[in-house]
């Protein structure tokens, strides 16, 4: 098990054997690390994750040991990190949100300058797109394509075509209008929302999105943080 905590503690492994837990800190000579860590993404031999300041993170399992990445323009002396920093070719982002691991085994940040694409070969850090606010990424049924949850509301992208706005929360004639998607999971056509009024979902197929009563069982009407799901299609909420 993978978690973040606010305030001084880094990244925790659980070891399901002996029940215990380890702790690697980002900055062992900075205590307490007062970052948020929102999301992780378990990558054979590392991990990956980021910090609400415009700076990407790696721990070597090995190793233990952490590299840190930064947009461009950052100087270097204003990052208060011990870790080796590399500037690289992403904007800046004042919110990191969410991460994701493709099936083509990218690595994309969602954040709020929109997304950071990381190449399978983990060489080179790509702005896939800009000028979004982007919550949550979760892959569509077409290699290279995704489905966005973003502040304008739901929406898809591809390398090609670019971002298309399916569901515009700022209509007043729309199901998710006013409301904040903070997750989005694809499973088999049906993207589950979670937001900050319950659980939607939208029918890729249909094209349409639905909510539910209380008599459902995917009735929740309070805010939803976080959707996931296993290779037993089990969706988890």
């Amino acid at each position: 098990f993978l978690t973040g905590v606010w305030g001084g503690n880094g990244v925790h492994f659980f070891n399901r054997e002996n029940e215990n837990f380890e702790t690697y800190n980002f900055n062992p000579a900075d205590t307490p690390m007062d970052i948020m860590l929102n999301d992780l993404a378990d990558d054979d031999s590392c991990i990956w994750t980021a910090r609400n300041d415009g700076i990407i993170y790696k721990l070597d399992k090995t190793t233990k040991q952490f590299q840190a990445f930064t947009f461009k323009e950052q100087v270097l002396e204003q990052v208060h990190t011990k870790s080796k920093i590399q500037k690289c070719n992403f904007s800046y982002f004042k919110n990191f949100y969410s991460i994701l691991k493709t099936r083509q085994k990218e690595i994309l940040f969602a954040t709020s300058s929109g997304i950071i694409s990381l190449d399978s070969s983990r060489t080179h850090f790509t702005q896939l797109l800009h000028g979004l606010e982007v919550y949550s990424v979760t892959e569509s049924n077409t290699p290279g394509e995704y489905w966005i949850a973003s502040d304008k509301g739901l929406g898809k992208f591809s390398k090609t075509d670019g971002f298309q706005l399916k569901l515009n929360s700022s209509h007043a004639n729309n199901i998710l209008f006013g409301k904040k998607i903070h997750s989005i999971n694809n499973e088999q056509n049906l993207l589950f929302l979670g937001t900050d009024e319950g659980l939607f979902i939208y029918n890729i197929l249909k094209n349409s999105c639905e909510t539910f009563g209380k008599d459902s069982c995917f009735y929740i009407n309070e805010k939803v943080n976080t959707i996931g799901s296993d290779k037993k299609d089990n969706v988890f909420i």
